[in-house]
């Protein structure tokens, strides 16, 4: 079964052959911090497109004319696709709920089982009994 490296990879080319086939010249660059950054040729009429990421994915994303943006159902708010991790479930490749709300509903899940272990309630106790 592939990765979400393999799906990003995927995702990544599907949208680089969507641009070229749209006759866009695409231009793709990192910097030295690891930022992304692109650029595609206008069509007719319209201004060239630039986009800057922490992933080449996103970078890449911000070129294209497919919706960039979602509602995460955590918090309500919408925001860029790129804050939403790889979810190889979902249908667009992208998790439901952003990076920052995740980060805090795993660090809650974290405080709580440290707690539950500070307390002796921890599940590995109600097991342990002394030999008869």
């Amino acid at each position: 079964m592939p990765d979400h490296k393999t799906n990003a990879k995927v995702h990544v080319a599907e949208m680089l052959a969507d641009l070229l086939a749209a006759g866009r010249v695409v231009q793709l660059s990192q910097d030295e911090d690891g930022l992304f950054s692109g650029a595609a040729s206008p069509r007719p009429g319209e201004r060239a497109r630039h986009s800057a990421a922490t992933s080449l994915e996103g970078a890449v994303e911000g070129l294209t004319d497919r919706p960039r943006t979602r509602t995460c159902l955590r918090c309500g708010a919408t925001k860029p696709l790129w804050v939403f991790g790889p979810d190889r479930d979902a249908r667009d490749g992208h998790a439901a709920s952003c990076k920052p709300c995740e980060a805090q509903r795993i660090g809650a899940i974290g405080r709580r089982k440290k707690a539950q272990a500070k307390e002796g309630g921890g599940p590995s106790d109600s097991s342990s009994s002394s030999p008869a």
